[in-house]
Protein backbone atom coordinates (compact mmCIF):
# COMPACT_ATOMS: atom_id res chain seq x y z
CA UNK A 1 0.00 0.00 0.00
CA UNK A 2 1.36 3.24 -1.02
CA UNK A 3 2.01 5.87 1.61
CA UNK A 4 0.71 9.66 1.02
CA UNK A 5 4.88 10.51 1.08
CA UNK A 6 5.55 7.47 -1.37
CA UNK A 7 2.84 9.01 -3.93
CA UNK A 8 3.70 12.51 -3.69
CA UNK A 9 7.28 11.58 -4.26
CA UNK A 10 6.04 9.65 -7.28
CA UNK A 11 3.80 12.72 -8.42
CA UNK A 12 7.27 14.67 -8.06
CA UNK A 13 9.09 12.51 -9.94
CA UNK A 14 6.94 12.11 -12.86
CA UNK A 15 6.81 16.06 -13.42
CA UNK A 16 9.07 17.00 -16.45
CA UNK A 17 12.49 18.44 -15.01
CA UNK A 18 12.47 22.41 -16.16
CA UNK A 19 15.07 23.47 -18.50
CA UNK A 20 18.00 25.29 -17.32
CA UNK A 21 17.92 28.72 -18.29
CA UNK A 22 20.25 29.56 -21.21
CA UNK A 23 23.17 30.92 -21.37
CA UNK A 24 24.10 34.38 -22.30
CA UNK A 25 24.82 34.81 -25.90
CA UNK A 26 28.24 36.36 -25.97
CA UNK A 27 29.56 38.36 -29.01
CA UNK A 28 32.40 36.33 -30.75
CA UNK A 29 35.80 37.53 -29.27
CA UNK A 30 37.63 39.98 -31.72
CA UNK A 31 39.96 37.64 -33.94
CA UNK A 32 43.67 38.29 -33.03
CA UNK A 33 45.32 36.35 -35.11
CA UNK A 34 45.64 36.72 -39.10
CA UNK A 35 44.27 33.53 -40.41
CA UNK A 36 46.51 32.00 -43.75
CA UNK A 37 43.82 32.89 -45.87
CA UNK A 38 43.92 36.65 -44.89
CA UNK A 39 47.84 36.65 -44.90
CA UNK A 40 47.96 35.66 -48.38
CA UNK A 41 45.36 38.00 -49.59
CA UNK A 42 47.03 40.64 -47.60
CA UNK A 43 50.08 39.50 -49.01
CA UNK A 44 49.00 39.96 -52.52
CA UNK A 45 47.76 43.62 -51.47
CA UNK A 46 51.13 44.47 -50.65
CA UNK A 47 52.57 43.44 -53.28
CA UNK A 48 50.07 45.37 -56.06
CA UNK A 49 50.24 48.38 -54.13
CA UNK A 50 54.26 47.80 -53.96
CA UNK A 51 53.97 47.72 -57.90
CA UNK A 52 51.96 50.95 -57.59
CA UNK A 53 54.62 52.47 -55.61
CA UNK A 54 57.34 52.10 -58.33
CA UNK A 55 57.86 53.75 -61.92
CA UNK A 56 57.34 51.25 -64.59
CA UNK A 57 60.74 50.65 -66.29
CA UNK A 58 61.65 48.55 -69.30
CA UNK A 59 62.29 44.91 -69.04
CA UNK A 60 65.84 45.80 -69.76
CA UNK A 61 66.51 48.47 -67.62
CA UNK A 62 65.67 46.32 -64.41
CA UNK A 63 67.02 43.02 -63.21
CA UNK A 64 63.99 41.85 -61.22
CA UNK A 65 65.82 38.87 -59.94
CA UNK A 66 68.61 41.53 -58.20
CA UNK A 67 65.38 43.45 -57.37
CA UNK A 68 63.39 40.29 -55.04
CA UNK A 69 67.49 39.48 -53.71
CA UNK A 70 67.86 43.04 -51.96
CA UNK A 71 64.20 43.15 -51.01
CA UNK A 72 64.54 39.96 -48.97
CA UNK A 73 68.15 40.71 -47.99
CA UNK A 74 66.96 44.41 -46.39
CA UNK A 75 64.01 42.16 -44.96
CA UNK A 76 66.12 39.33 -43.42
CA UNK A 77 67.95 42.00 -41.80
CA UNK A 78 67.35 43.68 -38.05
CA UNK A 79 67.55 47.12 -39.16
CA UNK A 80 64.58 49.64 -38.21
CA UNK A 81 62.58 51.61 -40.87
CA UNK A 82 64.93 54.68 -39.89
CA UNK A 83 68.38 53.12 -40.03
CA UNK A 84 66.58 52.04 -43.88
CA UNK A 85 65.80 55.42 -44.50
CA UNK A 86 69.45 56.71 -43.93
CA UNK A 87 70.26 54.42 -46.80
CA UNK A 88 67.94 54.77 -48.65
CA UNK A 89 68.94 58.60 -49.03
CA UNK A 90 72.79 57.90 -49.09
CA UNK A 91 72.11 55.52 -52.28
CA UNK A 92 69.21 58.05 -53.92
CA UNK A 93 71.61 60.74 -53.75
CA UNK A 94 74.87 58.60 -54.99
CA UNK A 95 73.16 57.38 -57.93
CA UNK A 96 72.19 61.02 -59.08
CA UNK A 97 73.44 60.43 -62.59
CA UNK A 98 71.80 57.15 -63.23
CA UNK A 99 68.70 58.55 -62.10
CA UNK A 100 69.01 61.78 -64.86
CA UNK A 101 70.02 58.58 -67.64
CA UNK A 102 66.83 57.02 -66.96
CA UNK A 103 64.88 59.86 -66.68
CA UNK A 104 66.14 60.97 -69.86
CA UNK A 105 65.29 57.46 -71.55
CA UNK A 106 61.99 57.46 -70.32
CA UNK A 107 60.99 61.08 -71.42
CA UNK A 108 61.67 60.41 -74.93
CA UNK A 109 60.09 57.35 -74.73
CA UNK A 110 57.03 58.87 -72.84
CA UNK A 111 56.51 61.56 -75.93
CA UNK A 112 55.45 58.82 -78.37
CA UNK A 113 53.75 56.71 -76.13
CA UNK A 114 51.55 59.98 -74.80
CA UNK A 115 50.69 60.79 -78.15
CA UNK A 116 49.32 57.21 -79.00
CA UNK A 117 47.89 57.04 -75.23
CA UNK A 118 45.22 60.68 -76.54
CA UNK A 119 44.53 58.38 -79.96
CA UNK A 120 43.79 55.65 -78.84
CA UNK A 121 41.67 56.90 -75.60
CA UNK A 122 39.41 59.41 -77.98
CA UNK A 123 38.46 55.85 -79.22
CA UNK A 124 37.23 54.77 -75.71
CA UNK A 125 33.47 54.92 -75.08
CA UNK A 126 32.24 57.51 -73.11
CA UNK A 127 35.21 60.00 -74.25
CA UNK A 128 34.58 63.23 -75.48
CA UNK A 129 37.09 65.14 -77.14
CA UNK A 130 36.89 69.27 -76.87
CA UNK A 131 38.01 71.57 -79.73
CA UNK A 132 41.34 72.73 -77.51
CA UNK A 133 42.39 69.32 -77.50
CA UNK A 134 40.99 68.31 -74.03
CA UNK A 135 39.15 64.77 -73.56
CA UNK A 136 36.76 64.06 -71.03
CA UNK A 137 34.66 61.41 -69.24
CA UNK A 138 31.65 61.95 -67.20
CA UNK A 139 30.92 59.14 -64.23
CA UNK A 140 27.75 58.34 -62.14
CA UNK A 141 25.52 60.40 -64.58
CA UNK A 142 22.52 57.97 -64.06
CA UNK A 143 22.42 58.54 -60.38
CA UNK A 144 19.74 60.79 -58.69
CA UNK A 145 21.65 63.33 -56.74
CA UNK A 146 24.08 63.94 -60.02
CA UNK A 147 25.18 67.34 -59.89
CA UNK A 148 26.83 70.51 -61.83
CA UNK A 149 30.98 70.26 -62.05
CA UNK A 150 30.61 73.77 -60.30
CA UNK A 151 29.64 72.16 -56.92
CA UNK A 152 32.45 69.74 -57.12
CA UNK A 153 34.49 69.97 -53.64
CA UNK A 154 37.66 68.12 -54.72
CA UNK A 155 40.30 67.88 -57.37
CA UNK A 156 43.32 65.38 -57.56
CA UNK A 157 46.08 66.88 -60.18
CA UNK A 158 48.37 64.03 -61.81
CA UNK A 159 50.55 63.29 -64.55
CA UNK A 160 49.31 60.84 -67.01
CA UNK A 161 52.13 58.39 -65.76
CA UNK A 162 50.60 58.60 -62.36
CA UNK A 163 52.65 61.30 -60.35
CA UNK A 164 50.84 63.04 -58.28
CA UNK A 165 51.21 66.62 -57.47
CA UNK A 166 48.44 68.79 -56.24
CA UNK A 167 44.88 67.78 -54.04
CA UNK A 168 42.17 70.71 -53.97
CA UNK A 169 39.48 70.70 -51.77
CA UNK A 170 36.64 73.35 -51.64
CA UNK A 171 34.16 74.46 -54.41
CA UNK A 172 34.93 74.22 -58.21
CA UNK A 173 33.23 77.12 -59.01
CA UNK A 174 34.07 79.10 -55.96
CA UNK A 175 35.67 82.60 -57.79
CA UNK A 176 37.23 84.36 -54.72
CA UNK A 177 39.02 81.39 -53.39
CA UNK A 178 42.36 82.44 -55.64
CA UNK A 179 44.25 80.05 -57.58
CA UNK A 180 41.26 78.08 -59.47
CA UNK A 181 42.10 74.53 -59.50
CA UNK A 182 41.03 73.60 -62.74
CA UNK A 183 42.69 75.45 -65.76
CA UNK A 184 41.08 77.90 -68.35
CA UNK A 185 40.76 74.72 -70.84
CA UNK A 186 38.33 72.84 -68.77
CA UNK A 187 36.44 76.40 -66.95
CA UNK A 188 35.53 77.65 -69.99
CA UNK A 189 33.55 75.06 -70.87
CA UNK A 190 32.27 73.73 -67.30
CA UNK A 191 28.79 75.22 -68.49
CA UNK A 192 28.33 73.22 -71.13
CA UNK A 193 29.71 69.45 -69.01
CA UNK A 194 27.32 67.35 -68.41
CA UNK A 195 25.98 66.63 -64.87
CA UNK A 196 27.83 63.64 -63.30
CA UNK A 197 29.24 62.10 -59.99
CA UNK A 198 32.72 62.58 -61.25
CA UNK A 199 34.79 63.90 -64.22
CA UNK A 200 37.86 62.86 -65.59
CA UNK A 201 40.07 65.13 -67.78
CA UNK A 202 42.95 64.45 -69.66
CA UNK A 203 44.45 67.73 -70.71
CA UNK A 204 47.40 68.46 -73.57
CA UNK A 205 50.01 70.61 -72.26
CA UNK A 206 49.61 72.98 -75.29
CA UNK A 207 46.57 73.45 -74.03
CA UNK A 208 47.40 75.34 -70.99
CA UNK A 209 48.56 79.32 -70.82
CA UNK A 210 52.06 80.18 -70.15
CA UNK A 211 51.11 81.02 -66.34
CA UNK A 212 49.59 77.50 -65.80
CA UNK A 213 52.11 76.11 -67.25
CA UNK A 214 54.97 77.47 -64.88
CA UNK A 215 52.70 76.17 -62.08
CA UNK A 216 52.50 72.27 -63.46
CA UNK A 217 55.87 69.85 -63.04
CA UNK A 218 56.84 69.19 -67.09
CA UNK A 219 54.89 66.32 -68.32
CA UNK A 220 53.04 66.43 -72.05
CA UNK A 221 49.91 65.13 -70.78
CA UNK A 222 47.21 65.99 -67.30
CA UNK A 223 45.15 64.12 -65.62
CA UNK A 224 42.16 66.05 -63.70
CA UNK A 225 40.27 63.88 -61.65
CA UNK A 226 37.33 66.04 -60.21
CA UNK A 227 34.37 64.72 -57.79
CA UNK A 228 31.31 66.41 -55.96
CA UNK A 229 33.02 64.64 -52.86
CA UNK A 230 36.15 63.11 -51.67
CA UNK A 231 34.59 59.49 -51.42
CA UNK A 232 37.96 57.82 -51.98
CA UNK A 233 37.74 56.42 -55.24
CA UNK A 234 40.81 55.03 -57.10
CA UNK A 235 41.06 58.48 -58.88
CA UNK A 236 45.03 57.54 -59.12
CA UNK A 237 43.87 55.15 -61.93
CA UNK A 238 42.61 57.28 -64.65
CA UNK A 239 46.50 58.39 -64.64
CA UNK A 240 47.89 55.52 -66.26
CA UNK A 241 50.57 55.00 -69.24
CA UNK A 242 51.82 51.88 -71.18
CA UNK A 243 54.98 50.45 -70.43
CA UNK A 244 57.44 52.29 -72.49
CA UNK A 245 59.74 49.88 -74.62
CA UNK A 246 60.53 51.79 -77.45
CA UNK A 247 64.55 52.29 -77.12
CA UNK A 248 67.10 49.85 -76.17
CA UNK A 249 69.37 50.10 -72.94
CA UNK A 250 72.75 50.91 -75.67
CA UNK A 251 70.83 53.50 -76.73
CA UNK A 252 71.00 55.42 -74.02
CA UNK A 253 73.85 55.16 -72.42
CA UNK A 254 72.82 52.81 -69.54
CA UNK A 255 75.23 50.22 -68.65
CA UNK A 256 74.93 46.79 -67.28
CA UNK A 257 76.83 48.33 -63.94
CA UNK A 258 73.86 50.95 -63.77
CA UNK A 259 70.95 48.24 -64.43
CA UNK A 260 72.63 46.04 -61.06
CA UNK A 261 72.58 49.00 -58.77
CA UNK A 262 69.28 50.52 -59.84
CA UNK A 263 67.94 47.21 -59.53
CA UNK A 264 69.41 46.68 -55.96
CA UNK A 265 68.04 50.33 -55.08
CA UNK A 266 64.78 49.55 -56.06
CA UNK A 267 65.06 46.40 -53.84
CA UNK A 268 65.93 48.55 -50.40
CA UNK A 269 63.24 51.16 -51.37
CA UNK A 270 60.10 48.17 -51.99
CA UNK A 271 61.55 46.86 -48.30
CA UNK A 272 61.37 50.59 -46.86
CA UNK A 273 57.64 51.00 -48.57
CA UNK A 274 57.09 47.25 -47.34
CA UNK A 275 57.46 48.17 -43.70
CA UNK A 276 55.45 51.36 -44.21
CA UNK A 277 52.30 49.18 -46.08
CA UNK A 278 52.52 46.60 -43.14
CA UNK A 279 52.80 48.93 -40.34
CA UNK A 280 55.81 47.88 -38.56
CA UNK A 281 56.94 51.02 -38.52
CA UNK A 282 53.25 52.74 -36.90
CA UNK A 283 51.62 49.63 -35.08
CA UNK A 284 53.53 48.09 -32.13
CA UNK A 285 51.01 45.33 -32.85
CA UNK A 286 51.90 44.63 -36.31
CA UNK A 287 53.91 41.31 -36.30
CA UNK A 288 56.47 40.63 -39.01
CA UNK A 289 54.87 36.91 -39.66
CA UNK A 290 51.74 38.71 -40.66
CA UNK A 291 52.32 38.98 -43.99
CA UNK A 292 54.62 36.45 -46.54
CA UNK A 293 57.28 38.49 -48.16
CA UNK A 294 57.60 35.61 -50.59
CA UNK A 295 53.97 36.16 -51.70
CA UNK A 296 54.71 39.88 -51.59
CA UNK A 297 57.54 39.98 -54.12
CA UNK A 298 55.95 37.26 -56.36
CA UNK A 299 53.08 39.30 -57.22
CA UNK A 300 55.47 42.52 -57.70
CA UNK A 301 57.21 40.45 -60.37
CA UNK A 302 53.99 39.14 -61.90
CA UNK A 303 52.44 42.99 -62.24
CA UNK A 304 56.19 44.69 -63.22
CA UNK A 305 56.72 41.86 -66.00
CA UNK A 306 52.91 41.10 -67.77
CA UNK A 307 52.79 44.88 -67.56
CA UNK A 308 49.00 44.21 -65.62
CA UNK A 309 46.82 47.87 -65.36
CA UNK A 310 46.85 49.50 -61.91
CA UNK A 311 43.42 49.34 -61.48
CA UNK A 312 43.91 45.18 -61.93
CA UNK A 313 45.74 45.51 -57.96
CA UNK A 314 43.39 47.82 -56.75
CA UNK A 315 40.19 44.58 -56.36
CA UNK A 316 39.23 44.48 -52.62
CA UNK A 317 42.79 45.68 -51.67
CA UNK A 318 40.40 48.62 -49.10
CA UNK A 319 38.30 45.71 -47.71
CA UNK A 320 41.61 43.69 -46.81
CA UNK A 321 44.10 46.39 -45.14
CA UNK A 322 40.77 47.21 -43.03
CA UNK A 323 39.95 43.67 -42.03
CA UNK A 324 43.56 44.02 -41.40
CA UNK A 325 43.28 46.65 -39.06
CA UNK A 326 40.75 45.21 -36.85
CA UNK A 327 42.97 42.45 -36.29
CA UNK A 328 45.58 44.92 -34.89
CA UNK A 329 42.75 46.99 -33.05
CA UNK A 330 42.20 43.84 -31.24
CA UNK A 331 46.06 43.19 -30.18
CA UNK A 332 46.45 46.47 -29.51
CA UNK A 333 43.16 46.57 -27.11
CA UNK A 334 44.46 43.65 -24.94
CA UNK A 335 48.13 45.24 -24.48
CA UNK A 336 46.56 48.33 -23.50
CA UNK A 337 44.06 46.68 -20.99
CA UNK A 338 47.28 45.21 -19.46
CA UNK A 339 48.71 49.17 -19.01
CA UNK A 340 45.44 50.68 -17.42
CA UNK A 341 45.11 47.46 -15.13
CA UNK A 342 48.35 47.92 -13.80
CA UNK A 343 48.14 51.91 -13.53
CA UNK A 344 45.00 51.66 -12.13
CA UNK A 345 46.31 49.21 -9.82
CA UNK A 346 48.78 51.40 -9.01
CA UNK A 347 46.34 54.52 -8.35
CA UNK A 348 47.99 56.37 -11.05
CA UNK A 349 44.57 56.25 -12.83
CA UNK A 350 41.40 57.90 -11.85
CA UNK A 351 37.99 56.70 -13.85
CA UNK A 352 35.39 59.07 -14.76
CA UNK A 353 33.09 56.60 -16.00
CA UNK A 354 32.31 54.85 -19.52
CA UNK A 355 36.21 54.09 -19.48
CA UNK A 356 37.20 57.62 -19.49
CA UNK A 357 40.36 58.28 -16.79
CA UNK A 358 42.63 60.77 -15.94
CA UNK A 359 45.79 61.90 -13.83
CA UNK A 360 45.92 65.81 -13.34
CA UNK A 361 49.07 67.63 -12.05
CA UNK A 362 48.08 71.00 -9.66
CA UNK A 363 49.78 73.81 -8.45
CA UNK A 364 48.18 73.77 -4.76
CA UNK A 365 49.28 77.38 -4.71
CA UNK A 366 45.74 79.10 -5.71
CA UNK A 367 46.53 79.36 -9.13
CA UNK A 368 44.63 75.72 -10.13
CA UNK A 369 41.87 76.04 -12.30
CA UNK A 370 39.18 74.12 -13.77
CA UNK A 371 39.64 72.40 -17.13
CA UNK A 372 37.36 74.50 -19.14
CA UNK A 373 40.37 76.39 -19.26
CA UNK A 374 42.75 74.55 -20.87
CA UNK A 375 43.45 73.58 -24.55
CA UNK A 376 44.73 70.81 -25.99
CA UNK A 377 48.53 70.72 -26.32
CA UNK A 378 49.21 66.81 -27.15
CA UNK A 379 47.04 63.88 -29.10
CA UNK A 380 49.01 60.66 -28.06
CA UNK A 381 48.43 56.75 -27.41
CA UNK A 382 48.74 54.91 -24.48
CA UNK A 383 52.11 53.65 -24.82
CA UNK A 384 53.21 57.28 -25.35
CA UNK A 385 53.62 57.23 -29.44
CA UNK A 386 52.98 60.59 -30.64
CA UNK A 387 50.83 61.00 -34.27
CA UNK A 388 51.68 63.46 -37.21
CA UNK A 389 50.29 67.07 -35.98
CA UNK A 390 49.39 69.98 -38.38
CA UNK A 391 48.07 72.75 -36.91
CA UNK A 392 48.81 74.92 -33.78
CA UNK A 393 47.42 75.84 -31.76
CA UNK A 394 45.46 72.36 -30.86
CA UNK A 395 41.33 72.32 -30.12
CA UNK A 396 40.27 73.67 -27.04
CA UNK A 397 37.46 71.13 -26.48
CA UNK A 398 37.58 67.34 -26.01
CA UNK A 399 35.18 65.08 -28.37
CA UNK A 400 31.68 65.23 -28.58
CA UNK A 401 29.99 63.81 -25.88
CA UNK A 402 32.37 63.99 -23.12
CA UNK A 403 31.01 66.91 -21.64
CA UNK A 404 29.86 65.16 -18.21
CA UNK A 405 33.51 64.65 -16.99
CA UNK A 406 34.01 68.43 -16.38
CA UNK A 407 32.50 68.73 -13.68
CA UNK A 408 34.54 65.87 -12.15
CA UNK A 409 38.12 66.65 -13.11
CA UNK A 410 39.85 68.77 -9.92
CA UNK A 411 41.17 71.89 -10.19
CA UNK A 412 44.77 71.71 -11.51
CA UNK A 413 47.35 73.08 -13.64
CA UNK A 414 47.35 70.54 -16.49
CA UNK A 415 45.32 67.26 -17.23
CA UNK A 416 45.89 63.91 -19.00
CA UNK A 417 42.25 62.42 -20.43
CA UNK A 418 42.49 58.90 -21.46
CA UNK A 419 39.80 58.38 -23.34
CA UNK A 420 38.99 54.50 -25.45
CA UNK A 421 38.89 55.40 -29.06
CA UNK A 422 35.47 53.83 -29.30
CA UNK A 423 33.89 57.11 -28.00
CA UNK A 424 35.93 59.20 -30.62
CA UNK A 425 32.69 59.71 -33.10
CA UNK A 426 33.78 62.52 -35.21
CA UNK A 427 36.91 63.07 -37.61
CA UNK A 428 36.49 66.85 -36.37
CA UNK A 429 37.51 65.50 -32.98
CA UNK A 430 41.12 64.51 -33.81
CA UNK A 431 41.70 67.50 -36.32
CA UNK A 432 45.44 68.14 -35.48
CA UNK A 433 45.80 64.41 -37.28
CA UNK A 434 46.65 64.33 -40.30
CA UNK A 435 45.05 61.27 -41.70
CA UNK A 436 41.34 61.80 -43.74
CA UNK A 437 39.11 58.11 -43.60
CA UNK A 438 36.34 57.51 -45.40
CA UNK A 439 33.82 56.65 -42.37
CA UNK A 440 33.98 56.73 -38.73
CA UNK A 441 34.29 52.74 -39.00
CA UNK A 442 37.59 53.53 -40.77
CA UNK A 443 38.62 55.99 -38.33
CA UNK A 444 37.78 54.21 -35.41
CA UNK A 445 39.46 50.61 -36.86
CA UNK A 446 42.66 52.56 -37.84
CA UNK A 447 42.86 54.66 -34.12
CA UNK A 448 42.29 51.53 -33.05
CA UNK A 449 45.31 49.73 -34.75
CA UNK A 450 47.47 52.62 -33.66
CA UNK A 451 45.49 52.70 -29.92
CA UNK A 452 42.54 51.75 -27.77
CA UNK A 453 42.99 54.63 -25.93
CA UNK A 454 43.83 58.23 -26.66
CA UNK A 455 45.70 60.55 -24.50
CA UNK A 456 44.58 64.32 -24.53
CA UNK A 457 46.86 66.57 -23.11
CA UNK A 458 45.34 69.74 -21.52
CA UNK A 459 47.05 72.59 -20.33
CA UNK A 460 46.38 76.01 -18.83
CA UNK A 461 48.84 78.97 -19.93
CA UNK A 462 49.89 80.88 -17.17
CA UNK A 463 51.40 84.15 -16.70
CA UNK A 464 55.20 84.69 -16.00
CA UNK A 465 57.34 87.51 -15.85
CA UNK A 466 54.48 89.18 -18.29
CA UNK A 467 54.48 86.33 -20.83
CA UNK A 468 52.81 83.71 -21.07
CA UNK A 469 53.77 80.23 -20.91
CA UNK A 470 52.83 76.61 -21.10
CA UNK A 471 52.97 74.54 -17.60
CA UNK A 472 55.10 71.07 -18.78
CA UNK A 473 53.11 68.62 -19.74
CA UNK A 474 52.09 65.89 -17.08
CA UNK A 475 54.29 62.55 -17.32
Amino acid sequence: MFTLLTLTCTALLAEPTPEPPAPAVMAPAPATTVSPALRQKLSIAIGNKLRSFTPRVPPDRIDLDIVEQAFLHHLASTKKPETFYEQYSREYTALNETFKLYNKAADKENETVDALFMQNNARKPGITTLDNGVQYMANGQDIDDSSSIENATNVRTSTLGGKAFRIYGGPVGDKGSGSQPLPACILNHSGHLPDAQAWVFYVPQTALTEEEKNRMPDARIYVYTVTLKDDGATWDSYAMRPLPAQTSTGETGITRSMVERYSAFTGLALALEYLRLQGLDRYSSAESNDIDRQTVIRTYRQMHEEALPLEHSRENSAGIFRQYNRILAARQAERDRSILQQEVAQGALHPLGNGVFYTSKAAGDGRDTGMEEGRITGIASLEGHPRRFAGCPYPASLPQGLDFIQDQLPPARAWNIYIPTALITREADLHPLTDHWGSIEDMQAELGAWTSVIVYTLTVKQPAHGRDTDIEDPE
